[in-house]
């Protein structure tokens, strides 16, 4: 026995609510797709990111090394500077003997620097600086020669009087510069 729940309606309102049905499911159907093209549009958006933060997190530590690599240089190059300004500072009154410093500061490579510079009365200035390699040490020894077959250097002889290679591989070293026409 079948019992018609809706016995009493007419075509029309028969009509009106399979109409209403299917707007009800037409709705629900592009309800399920726009949510799903959501669903898609932030996953890929959130791939892009992830993929993007592991690639500035790559970019990152490889600056780090860069930077934890180059740090000790960059501190002895401030050092270098600072202690080539102190002495500038002590010198200022005599300026040749500060111009005479900075033709040796200027032709330091970055990884050598200054420990300290003394002139005497002789006209000789002697100063000691460490290197941060062999390598080091032979550029500034190659850029001291050059310059010295420069006419307008200041300096006509050179004299190496020690030479230390210290544990960690840097060399530490003192010069004697003869200054042209006794200063």
């Amino acid at each position: 026995m079948k019992i018609n729940l809706l016995a009493g309606t007419t075509s029309k309102g028969l009509s009106k609510i399979m109409g209403i049905k299917k707007v009800n499911r037409l709705v629900l159907t592009w309800s399920v797709v726009v949510f799903a093209c959501f669903l898609l549009v932030v996953g890929g958006i959130f791939f892009y990111f992830n993929f993007k933060l592991g690639v500035v997190r790559g970019e990152l530590k490889s600056l780090e090394r860069v930077y934890s690599s180059r740090a000790r240089e960059v501190v002895a190059y401030v050092r270098s500077k600072q202690s080539i300004e102190e002495i500038g500072r002590i010198l200022s009154g005599r300026t040749t003997y500060r111009q005479r410093l900075e033709e040796v500061y200027e032709i330091l490579p970055a990884n050598v620097y200054l420990v300290d510079a003394d002139f005497d009365s002789r006209g000789v200035l002697s100063f000691s600086g460490k290197a941060s390699g062999v390598k080091a040490y032979e550029d500034f020894l190659d850029n001291l020669n050059a310059s010295m077959k420069r006419k307008d250097f200041s300096f006509s002889q050179v004299v190496q009087t020690e030479l230390t290679r210290q544990r960690n591989g840097s060399y530490q070293f003192r010069l004697s510069l003869q200054i042209k026409n006794g200063g």
